[in-house]
């Protein structure tokens, strides 16, 4: 199985508008637009790895580990 980061994930979904980033725990640590996901104030959480990711309502609901 190959593994992907926030990071790439909001690259390949750059269509997608609305992300909500959340963590194992449940903790939202991001609920904005894609272009402000990809501000370096972000780039911490974005080189971390993807557990799941799903869509309600048009937002990417994505867990990372």
């Amino acid at each position: 199985m190959n593994y992907i980061t926030l990071g790439q994930l909001s690259n390949f979904m750059w269509y997608i508008q609305r992300f909500q980033v959340k963590d194992d725990k449940g903790n939202i640590l991001f609920d904005g637009v894609n272009s402000e996901l990809q501000s370096v104030v972000y780039k911490d959480i974005r080189n971390r790895w993807v557990r799941g990711f799903g869509s309600i309502d048009d937002v990417l609901i994505v867990t990372i580990i």
